[in-house]
This record gives C-alpha cells, structure tokens and sequence, in this order.
C-alpha cells in the first residue's frame, strides 16, 4: 500500500511539474499554494485512509475483555512550536494489565496518553488485543483506537478543500 501511495505522489508531482514548466499552469501564487495544498491534502487524506483500513482489520481481529489500570508512565514532551522558548510537558500514558481467554496476565502502555493521567490506578477499563499476540493490545476508547485516523484525515479535509478553492478560484475566466 505504500508503494501505491509513493506511486500517487509521484504521479501528481510529475503532472504538477510539467503543468509549471510547460507553461499550461502559470507559476502565480495561488496556482503553486494549490499545488501545494493539494499534494498535503491528499498525503493526509491518503495516510487517513489507509490508517482506517489498517484499524478495522486490527479490530476484526481482536477480543475484547477487561483490564485494570496499573500505573502511569510519563514521557518528556517538548512543545516544538516555539523554538525560542522550548517547554517541557509530561505526557502520561496508562499501563493496564489483562487477562487473555488462556488466563495469561498481560501488561501493556497505552499508545494514546494525555497531560494529566487519563484514568485512576486500579480503575476498571476496557481493552482490546489480538489472541494470536497479546501485547498487540490498546484501551478500548474512541480516541485510543481512531486518534491516528481522525488527526489524518481532519487535516487532509481542509487542504484539499483550500487546493479546490485555489484551483478553482484561480482559474475562472
């Protein structure tokens, strides 16, 4: 699948290039932003889509069960959009230990974590993993599971819809 998408871009780079260079698309502002947009939008778009497909086949895969909130780790996070005046947050992150259907205890960190502790020690939550690999586990929420997703492809709306108001917008008679 990455090969395909490597072949989309490359196709879209190349179309975009020879529109530029020869002549057919004017090299103004709006018709480079345009190009710009559209090749951000349609990366976002496509990673979105493909991160989608490969949740739901996670998910078909899985079993859910219950786990318990065992501990919290915290990892430094810098916030990289001010590189003058870097600030240091901690992201934590929960370790929830599990119960597989063979009765093997499992323990795993979530990959989604938050600014303050998301849930209590010894709070009760659900999971979702993989039989044939138990570490392959997450918290079952929303967020845990679709974040990837959602962030991928909320970006890639607005680019590709700023690319068509470009293109459009700037190529009227």
């Amino acid at each position: 699948m990455i090969r395909f998408c490597f072949l989309i871009d490359t196709v879209a780079l190349l179309l975009g290039l020879y529109g530029f260079l020869s002549g057919r698309i004017p090299a103004t502002t709006p018709a480079i932003l345009a190009a710009v947009f559209g090749f951000i939008g349609l990366n976002m778009l496509l990673g979105g889509f493909f991160s989608y497909n490969k949740t739901r086949t996670w998910l078909a895969n899985t079993v859910r069960t219950s786990g318990e909130v065992i501990d919290h780790v915290g990892k430094e996070s810098v916030d990289s959009f001010d590189r003058d005046n870097k600030r240091y947050d901690i992201v934590y992150y929960p370790v929830v230990r599990y119960q597989t259907q063979t009765g093997q205890l499992v323990s795993f960190t979530s990959s989604v974590g938050s600014s303050t502790p998301s849930h209590a020690v010894g709070e009760p939550v659900g999971v979702r993993y993989v039989p044939a690999n138990p570490e392959s586990a997450e918290v079952d929420e929303f967020m845990s599971i679709w974040l990837v997703t959602l962030v991928l492809t909320f970006i890639g709306i607005p680019f590709s819809i700023a690319s068509l108001a470009l293109t459009f917008g700037h190529f009227q008679p």
